[in-house]
């Protein structure tokens, strides 16, 4: 995995994260499953 995608993984998985934890209560419940989604692919794949 390049840098480059690696910190946007990291960006969005953080934003879907706070949404997860009703910190971000704007960000929609899609954007909140695939930000988890891309942690867990992130924290299985690193």
């Amino acid at each position: 995995m390049r840098a480059k995608d690696r910190d946007t993984g990291e960006l969005l998985s953080e934003k879907g994260y706070l949404a997860l934890m009703g910190r971000m209560p704007e960000v929609s419940l899609r954007e909140a499953m695939l930000g988890f989604a891309i942690l867990y692919r992130l924290t299985w794949n690193g």
